[in-house]
């Protein structure tokens, strides 16, 4: 074999390489993309609650659930740090209202359904009532 047919070393590298190198770097460009468009989407979530709502939930979560005229449970024991969750399910309008770490809260007015948190930074004897029912829809939340 002659000098003269053997590839030239100096040449560009062959059309099968410059495939599968471009197919790579798209490739990581294309997971990287949809790993932000994934994460974006999930960071801007469709939030529609009170901008009284925590922004760092606590470690823990309970579920209060109201209903037509009640909170069920009506009495809850929780630790600090703790973050409650009232949804709604009932057919008449009612709002969570009461004294929580020293400081008046009132929920929005729902009606069939909706959702209100919030998070327990001290311990403390919580009382708390509807703010359209009163007194004859009321509960408790102790924090310890």
């Amino acid at each position: 074999m002659s000098q003269q047919s053997r590839p030239n070393s100096t040449s560009s590298p062959p059309r099968v390489a410059t495939v599968v190198r471009h197919y790579l770097l798209g490739s990581a460009a294309g997971i990287a993309l949809g790993l932000a468009v994934a994460l974006g989407t999930a960071a801007c979530g469709n939030d529609s609650g009170p901008s009284n709502q925590p922004t760092t939930p606590g470690p823990l979560a309970f579920a209060i659930t109201i209903s037509d005229n009640k909170f069920t449970p009506s009495s809850l024991t929780v630790p600090v740090g703790t973050t409650v969750a009232w949804d709604w399910t009932g057919n008449n309008m009612h709002a969570v209202q009461g004294t929580f770490d020293g400081t008046p809260v009132t929920s929005p007015t729902h009606e069939g359904s909706g959702s209100f948190r919030f998070t327990f930074t001290k311990s403390g004897t919580y009382d708390y009532h509807c703010a359209i029912h009163g007194a004859a829809m009321a509960a408790r939340i102790v924090v310890k």
